[in-house]
Formats: C-alpha cells, sequence, structure tokens
C-alpha cells in the first residue's frame, strides 16, 4: 500500500489550530509556501519538510495520509512485479515512480519512469545496469515502455527539473528518504 498527504486533512489541521489560511501558518513557522503547497497536491510525506509541518502542527505525521489507490496512478499494478524484482537484485535500494505517471498525468499509453536509488551508499554505474538488466525479460512483456534512472548519478539539471514529489514504489524506505533529502536541498540551493 502507497500513501500521500491528504490535503483536505493538512488543511483542516491548519485551520484548527487558529491559522486564517496557509500562508498565516507557512510564515508563522518559517516555511515556504511552496513547500504546503506541494503537499496539498497529494504529494508522498516521505521528507523532513513534512516531518517539519507535523511537529509545527503538533500532528503524528501517520494522521494526516490517505492511501493512494490504483485508479490514482493507471495501471500501477502492472509496474509492481518489475519493482519488487529489482529489490531481489539488490534489497538496498529504493524505486520510486517519476515522470508524467507520478504527476497523475500519464496517458494510456506513457513510459513508465522508475527511478532506483541506493540512498547514502550509491549505486555505481555498472550496479546500475546490472539491476536494470535483472528485469529486461519482465520489461519486454509490458505493453508500454519502461525507462530507468540512476537517481544516485541523476545531474543538477535532471533534480531541478523534478517538480513534483517522486512516489516511493518498493524498496529501503531510507534509501528513498535520502534521496527525497537530496532532492529538496538541491533545489534549495537553486533558489538562494
Amino acid at each position: 500500500m502507497r500513501y500521500h498527504v491528504d490535503a483536505d486533512k493538512l488543511k483542516h489541521l491548519v485551520l484548527s489550530r487558529g491559522y486564517g489560511h496557509l500562508t498565516e501558518f507557512a510564515k508563522a513557522h518559517g516555511f515556504n509556501r511552496a513547500t504546503i503547497h506541494h503537499f496539498l497536491k497529494g504529494q508522498g510525506p516521505f521528507s523532513e519538510a513534512y516531518y517539519a509541518i507535523c511537529d509545527a502542527l503538533n500532528a503524528d505525521p501517520i494522521s494526516l495520509l490517505s492511501a493512494v489507490s490504483e485508479s490514482q496512478v493507471e495501471h500501477l499494478s502492472e509496474i509492481m512485479p518489475i519493482a519488487r524484482k529489482l529489490l531481489t537484485f539488490d534489497k538496498e535500494i529504493a524505486v520510486g515512480l517519476l515522470g508524467s505517471r507520478a504527476k497523475g498525468k500519464g496517458r494510456r499509453y506513457s513510459d513508465w519512469d522508475l527511478g532506483i536509488t541506493r540512498g547514502r551508499h550509491p549505486l555505481s554505474g555498472v550496479e546500475f545496469l546490472r539491476v536494470k538488466r535483472s528485469v529486461d525479460d519482465l520489461v519486454e512483456e509490458l505493453p508500454r515502455g519502461v525507462d530507468f534512472v540512476n537517481l544516485d548519478a541523476a545531474p543538477e539539471w535532471f533534480l531541478h527539473g523534478i517538480d513534483y514529489e517522486p512516489m516511493y514504489l518498493a524498496g529501503d524506505t531510507s534509501a528513498w528518504s535520502y534521496f527525497l533529502g537530496v532532492l529538496h536541498g538541491s533545489k534549495k540551493g537553486k533558489q538562494v
């Protein structure tokens, strides 16, 4: 089961804590308004920013989550066997969904864009290719293409282009959290 931040729950909690609106809450706690709106779009919770928002609201991070249904990411069950098989090759990796499908804007035959990371212990190029090759047989059977990205070797311009929260699919959650920290740090550095 995958989860996202429930925008209605977050808005309700902010208002119930006595803030007139989200911008007021953001200013009172030093958050960038865009960070909060990022979560209002129903993005994933795996980031330090999310935990900081929950701390400021004195809320349990789990209480603001809702399950992501299959209908929110059409055909998600199609790609999950590939995500799980990648883990049999290396249990320390995390697999996430990127691109139009992660944004909820994928079309019927849009490619699957899968990002792979090992967090604090980056995958080398050779390791990435081995992991990727481990699922070649499954990829060939899909009606839609699959593109893989080594998130540990992604250039800054690529990270800056991720203007949404990639969706965690499977694997080591600490590796995924580490990647999201790198991603958000990269964007923060760009804004300075």
